[in-house]
């Protein structure tokens, strides 16, 4: 089992802790930062490309203007509106919900103003020479945004109309250019559409993180707190049938009742504190202890080594034979072998054939399912059987060498 913090001790998100790490904060957190990062060196690259050129336009228009002596309000006019549509393609690029037509249209309007001014100070002759690049560079990529409400035509439809001006103001060349421009920039803009739906898969898979890590804790849980009910359930019923009869070992299985939930309190506070180390041997001990106390004789032999991650399955098989044999069977002789890298639980305590508690032992029930499930998500099995009036369950890890 992995080791867990309590819920006073959590740091910040920034530094996880155990319990963090349980509840599949630093997998999302990890998952998340890797899915930003690569975000914003896609992102970063495209915004400045499509920042500069407003910013060019603009600064070249100013320029143009300033060299014929132009009213004071061109430059200032040129200069804004650069800066403002630098700023609405910011927003196009950087704000998520891309799909919302009104956010498109807001963040398309300023390309157009801009261009309106660079085409008509170019029709009055303001604008010559590299101005021309202006037109193109300022009034194409606004249709860029427009393809990604849905309908490609429209932006295509768009950078046609734009393009007529430029061929009867400029030349055939430029009105190459003027394609080119929109292709690049719907380009940008499907690229950044699919950076986005990648960003939410990696959302997705940091979310699916958080819920296997949830599920992993509560089924440790689960195995800890199942074999502590099953033997106070035991004790008590022990007890029970001892003080029917007016026998005075009734106390003192009373009181075992009570040593056993103090027991149970203090593995389960472990098991949520993080201080419940896997270990194979005191499983084993413990197991045999709790059976040893209903009567079963208990043989254990251990050969070979094994590895962390099959000690983890080994000491849930071993939690999960226990809790079986004392929930339904009356054993009087227990065989748990570790070779290597198999386990082998047998006990001769099958019950009658066709009651309940026989069928569930047969069957396994939901947690030598989970187990099952585990076993074979390491890449081994598990199997359970009847073999005469003995029950065998068999945890084999040899596959996944």
């Amino acid at each position: 089992m992995r080791k867990i913090a309590t819920m006073e001790n959590t740091p910040a998100l920034g530094s996880p802790s155990r319990l963090s790490r349980w509840l599949g904060a630093e997998k999302h957190h990890n998952v998340t930062r890797s899915g930003r990062l690569m975000t914003t060196s896609v992102t970063w690259p495209l915004i400045i490309f499509n920042g500069l050129m407003p910013a060019f336009a603009a600064t070249t228009a100013l320029e143009e203007i300033l060299l014929i002596q132009r009213p004071w309000f061109w430059s200032v006019g040129a200069m804004v509106m650069g800066m403002v549509a630098g700023l609405a393609m910011y927003l196009l690029l950087t704000y998520r919900p891309l799909a919302r037509r009104s956010v498109v249209v807001l963040c398309g309007l300023p390309w157009l103003l801009l261009g309106v001014i660079v085409l008509l100070a170019f029709a009055q002759g303001i604008l010559a020479g590299v101005g021309r690049f202006a037109v193109a560079a300022l009034v194409v990529p606004a249709a860029g945004p427009l393809t990604t409400i849905g309908r490609w035509y429209v932006g295509a439809g768009f950078a046609l109309l734009t393009s007529i001006p430029v061929i009867l103001l400029a030349s055939q060349a430029m009105a190459f250019y003027v394609v080119l421009m929109f292709t690049t920039t719907h380009s940008s803009m499907w690229y950044l559409a699919i950076v986005d739906e990648l960003e939410e898969a990696q959302q997705i898979r940091a979310e699916l993180a958080v819920v296997d890590e949830r599920l992993r804790f509560s089924r440790d849980l689960h195995d800890v707190v199942g074999r502590w009910l099953a033997v106070i359930s035991l004790t008590a019923e022990t007890a029970s049938e001892l003080a029917t009869r007016g026998d005075e070992r009734t106390i003192a299985q009373t009181r075992r009742i009570q040593e056993l939930a103090d027991e149970a309190r203090r593995d389960v506070h472990s098991l949520v504190a993080g201080y419940r180390q896997v270990d194979v041997q005191r499983e084993l001990d413990g197991a045999a202890g709790l059976l040893r106390s209903v009567g079963a004789e208990v043989s254990i032999s251990v050969r070979g080594t094994y590895g962390d991650d099959d000690a983890e399955l080994f000491t849930a098989a071993i939690q999960e034979a226990t809790t079986n044999i004392l929930r339904h069977a009356a054993p009087t002789r227990v065989d748990i072998a570790v070779d290597h890298r198999c386990l082998i639980v047998t006990n001769d305590g099958v019950l009658e054939e066709g009651t309940p508690e026989a069928m569930q032992s047969i069957d396994g029930g939901h947690g030598l399912i989970g187990l099952a499930e585990r076993a074979r998500a390491a890449g081994g099995s598990l199997v359970h059987y009847c073999q005469g009036n003995s029950f065998v369950l068999q945890l084999d890890l040899k596959g996944t060498s």
